[in-house]
């Protein structure tokens, strides 16, 4: 099992990011730098920063590296002066002398003044200083200035005179005596002077988890990174992923627009930024290697692991394209050190790097995770003496994750057969061109598809030999009707392109009884399932409406269920109902909305299911199309009030949206 951590060690081939972070940083007529490592969640960005500094201790000259966590501080301090202060705490281990000392303490005396300047007293002033803030960072990005100079009110000054004498009387003493430094400016001189004065080539911050915090704090980083530590003899490494920071500046200031309507988030960034580097997606070979390695790492010791590291980057070093590190290349770095234990490892590492390649989008953390997930199962098969073939469990993790609603479906299919499923041997034929799919048919069998199947069964009775027992005609048409609903149901199940793409992924699964592997998802999956019980054609109905992904054809389905008694009726939304109760944030939520709105009679029944159920998954993309299908049935106010009393921070986000809805 692997920890779920930043890691100095480069699995990842990261040595070439990490030699571009490092020529910039190291190059002083660059300097001030800000620099963006930009990932995706999971992509490694943390592990590039944590080797880069390591890279960085060990170059020629002297830099001050700071490792700084905006996350940690957000709930206990403000951001803006918990950096700066990490950056002094910094400069400090580096003062020649007493005198240099006392300039960086008095400094840091001032921070308390700052960060209340800019906290509290912008709580009062906010959306007039918001366009002299983004001013200071670039003028370009300036939004009617003048018209924001004259929001700052009278009142405002008042407050803002009041809170800076205050922050004067309490940090003023005989040790930090008030010097001039009054403004954001003479800081930064002053900084901009200590730094001279310190045996060092540059001070280097190192900001990670920017993308974990709220869009205040992301806002409050990179106006500290510019108005306070934007001076000569300082670099500031960013990791964060371009979205979610764009949108969180959107958020931050949702009154500036550029003239197409799109928010300044992209361009705010771009300004920040004057270095990008860009942390790739695992590619096929490289996701081999960095599973195998992990896989490695569970034999060898740690300093033989990182000398193997350190091998394995040295030959691949003159390849363009080197191959993937496997049990071949394992067998010339290792030698001996290649144990029968570690080739098993190995080799079926390599077997589910395919599917684990194509499911998971080549994202190191996921993949790790994964790993995590799919050894504890393996492990805990193996104390019942139970093999799980490591290739058909990946497969089935990445079904689950993807799609868990279709994994459900796989699993009542599995569980109502006594081997290997003929939905899923049919759906799998289908998905990889061997077999060919049957006309598409209604819910029902029509009278003609039902004549079919009873003239299949005579022809079938009419086989037997006629001293055995003929077959009771009425059972054999029941049968065949069966039979078309099994080939029904595959037939649109392996039609959609995600489960077509995930039936082609190796290992083929439909000669494989799959009731062992299910055993190790109990808490995936619901044994029993409403799903499970209804007949054939109810099932293809209700995967219609629930697995279909293009509007218009699953509208046309609920136009089929409006048909159906009502009985029937209410088991396909008995069914629906039980698949959102297991997880309302998945597409049995929308489809149990949707027929709650296109059948009068089931939406007051929709709204009493959705007040009980666990909603704290839920969003406003599930919650406000929900309400809306539902508006007008009997229960809706009541659900509404019952979603806006709920303490979960998901939902309680949609309160102020949903009187729109209404």
């Amino acid at each position: 099992m692997w920890a779920d951590n930043q890691t100095k060690i480069d699995l990842l081939g990261f040595d070439v990011l990490v030699d571009e972070l490092i020529v910039a940083l190291t190059t002083q007529n660059l300097h001030p730098l800000t620099i963006g490592v930009l990932g995706t969640w999971g992509s490694g960005k943390s592990s590039l920063l944590a080797i880069a500094m390591e890279e960085l201790g060990n170059e020629s000259g002297n830099f001050a590296c700071v490792d700084f966590s905006p996350w940690e501080f957000e709930d206990v301090a403000d951001v803006k002066t918990a950096l700066m202060s990490a950056v002094l705490s910094k400069c400090l281990e580096f003062a020649p002398d007493k005198e240099v000392e006392g300039r960086i303490e008095r400094l840091r005396a001032r921070l308390p003044r700052f960060g209340r300047r800019l906290g509290s007293f912008a709580a009062s002033t906010a959306p007039a200083m918001a366009p002299l803030a983004l001013a200071a960072i670039d003028p370009s990005m300036a939004v009617d200035l003048a018209g924001a100079v004259q929001g700052v009110t009278q009142a405002g000054s008042e407050i803002a005179k009041k809170a800076l004498s205050e922050d004067d009387a309490a940090t003023a003493s005989p040790l930090t005596p008030v010097t001039d430094v009054d403004n954001l400016r003479d800081f930064r001189t002053e900084l901009a002077s200590v730094l001279d004065d310190l045996p060092i080539d540059a001070v280097v911050v190192f900001i990670d988890d920017l993308d974990r915090c709220l869009p205040p704090t992301v806002v409050d980083v990179f106006e500290a990174l510019r108005l306070f530590l934007h001076t000569p003899k300082t670099a500031h490494v960013v990791a964060v992923s371009r979205d979610i920071v764009e949108a969180a500046i959107d958020s931050r200031y949702p009154e500036f627009k550029r003239e197409d309507g799109i928010g300044i988030g992209h361009e705010y960034l771009e300004k920040m930024l004057q270095l990008q580097i860009r942390v790739p997606e695992l590619s096929a070979v490289d996701v081999e290697t960095y599973v195998n390695l992990l896989l490695t790492q569970n034999h060898l010791g740690k300093e033989r692991f990182e000398s193997l590291v350190r091998d394995l980057r040295e030959s691949r070093r003159s390849l363009s394209f080197p191959p993937p590190y496997n049990s071949g290349v394992a067998a010339s770095l290792l030698g001996e050190e290649l144990t029968p234990a570690l080739v098993d490892d190995l080799t079926w590492g390599s077997a589910i790097c395919d599917v684990a390649s194509s499911g998971l989008r080549g994202n190191p953390r996921r993949l790790k995770r994964f790993l995590n997930d799919l050894t504890w199962r393996m492990r805990a098969a193996a104390r019942r003496d139970i093999v799980l073939e490591p290739a058909v469990l990946a497969k089935l993790m990445v079904l689950d994750e993807q799609a868990p609603d279709d994994f459900q479906q796989l699993f009542d299919w599995q569980h109502k057969a006594s081997g290997p499923s003929p939905e899923l041997r049919l759906a799998e034929g289908i998905g990889r061109g061997t077999r060919k799919a049957p006309a598409k048919t209604s819910a029902s069998p029509s009278p003609a598809a039902k004549a079919a199947a009873k003239k299949t069964a005579k022809k079938a009775a009419a086989m037997v030999d006629a001293e055995s027992p003929k077959p009771n005609a009425s059972a054999s048409s029941e049968k065949g009707v069966a039979d078309l609903n099994v080939e029904a149901a595959a037939s649109q199940w392996a039609a959609r392109p995600r489960i077509a793409a995930w039936l082609r992924l190796e290992p083929a699964l439909a000669e494989v009884d799959l009731h062992d592997y299910f055993s190790y998802f109990r808490d995936r999956i619901t044994i029993g399932s409403t799903a499970s019980t209804l007949d054939g054609k109810l099932q293809v109905l209700l995967g219609r409406i629930i697995q279909e992904e293009n509007a218009p054809r699953r509208r046309a389905a609920i136009d089929d269920l409006k048909e159906l008694d009502q009985n029937e009726q209410n088991s396909v939304l008995d069914a629906a109902l039980d698949a959102a109760s297991r997880n309302p944030d998945s597409n049995a939520f929308r489809a149990c909305s949707e027929i709650g709105g296109h059948i009068d009679r089931l939406g007051p029944v929709v709204c009493e299911a959705f007040m009980a159920m666990p909603h704290q998954l839920l969003g406003p993309g599930r919650i406000l199309p929900a309400l809306s299908q539902l508006k007008g049935a009997d229960g809706w106010n009541a659900l509404v009030a019952s979603w806006k009393a709920s303490p979960t921070r998901a939902v309680a986000g949609f309160a102020g949206t949903v009187s729109g809805a209404g």
